[in-house]
């Protein structure tokens, strides 16, 4: 079928691997599926064998072949790419001499961001995998500023055939963090600290909408230590950000030389009646250390011609090695007394080094 041509592999395949990944080339528009049958019951579909990952110019698929043996591999795809009638595009007799048993894929439907016209936007893994090699993985996000909506996510490992579970604790294996805010665009980083080896289902959503699922595939474990669990993104919220325009001096994790840092929130000369509160938490417990003398002062505010910048003194007991720094906005207001509502808030991971 014009467009589509297998690039790694002839119509007969023999492996000794449990583990095989056909790719096909893609023309713009191109749409693929699959049966997959075992010689052992020719006419049972295997839907947990295999999953497709769409790139740009090729799809990919993936395939767990759990039983020793002969496989009838048939694709199907949509002339020229140009409709949704999808007709045989090709066949193949796969060989599978491997008596290993390979992980199921717990279900074979669509990887990636469910739609390219989203607002939210992959800029560093056009494809459907996230590869932790030694535990370790990460993939980037945009999204446009001034929304008022945060990402958030789910990781989820595989439960009986055709399910999925959500991992318990699994904020611990992932910490994401505002990045930067630019060109209209929010960047979020997600980083992956997985401690088990295997095939994780990773979901984003964006607001109150799942955009897309992402595999994660770690053949080892993670062996230090995880990150501390918390809700949602690492750095300041959306509304300081965006809405505020409030500007601070750290990334979402830094280092504080000696266990002494200076963080500055600069904060626009307008907002007269906004207050920015601090506070620090040992990472472990976590219990408030800023009761201890001169673990975190806060300076004078001083005043620019444009705004008005909060300096935070940390100072880091040695007992403590990592802390969270807790930054929160709030605007004064007058109901008969003087109040102080705090409601935007940022996190900072703030980790003690030596000279």
């Amino acid at each position: 079928m014009a467009g589509f041509d297998c690039i790694n592999y002839t119509p007969i395949i023999e492996t000794s691997e449990c583990k095989l990944a056909l790719e096909l080339s893609r023309p713009a528009g191109g749409k693929i599926s699959f049966h997959l049958f075992h010689e052992s019951r020719p006419e049972l579909k295997i839907i947990d064998m295999v999953y497709i990952e769409p790139f740009p110019s090729k799809f990919a698929l993936h395939m767990a072949l759990s039983y020793e043996g002969n496989y009838n591999l048939i694709v199907f795809a949509n002339h020229d790419g140009c409709d949704n009638v999808l007709t045989t595009c090709a066949s193949f007799l796969i060989n599978n001499r491997s008596n290993q048993r390979a992980s199921f894929f717990a279900d074979a439907y669509s990887w990636g961001l469910y739609s390219h016209d989203h607002p939210v936007k992959c800029v560093d893994n056009c494809g459907s995998t996230i590869h932790a090699p030694c535990g370790e993985g990460s993939i980037t996000f945009t999204s446009p500023r001034n929304r008022g909506e945060e990402i958030d996510f789910k990781l989820y490992s595989p439960g009986k055939r055709g399910t999925w579970k959500e991992v318990t604790g699994f904020r611990k294996w992932v910490f994401a963090e505002y990045i930067d805010s630019k060109e209209e665009l929010r960047m979020v980083k997600i980083d992956f600290r997985i401690p088990l080896k295997g095939f994780f289902k990773f979901i984003l959503s964006y607001g109150t909408k799942s955009v897309g699922r992402w595999l994660i595939s770690c053949p080892t474990g993670f062996k230090g230590t995880l990150y501390p669990e918390r809700e949602g993104l690492w750095g300041p919220d959306c509304k300081m950000t965006e809405e505020l325009k409030i500007k601070c001096s750290h990334p979402a994790r830094f280092d504080a030389l000696n266990g002494k840092a200076e963080f500055t929130v600069t904060v626009p000369q307008d907002m007269s009646k906004w207050h920015v509160f601090a506070s620090l938490n040992d990472k472990e417990g976590p219990k408030l250390i800023m009761g201890q003398k001169d673990v975190l002062l806060r300076g004078n505010g001083s005043s620019q011609e444009s705004s008005k910048v909060y300096t935070f003194y940390i100072d880091l007991p040695d007992s403590v090695s990592t802390a969270i720094l807790t930054v929160r906005i709030g605007e004064e207001r007058h109901t008969g007394q003087k109040t102080i509502r705090t409601q935007n808030h940022g996190y900072w991971l703030v980790t003690a080094t030596n000279n």
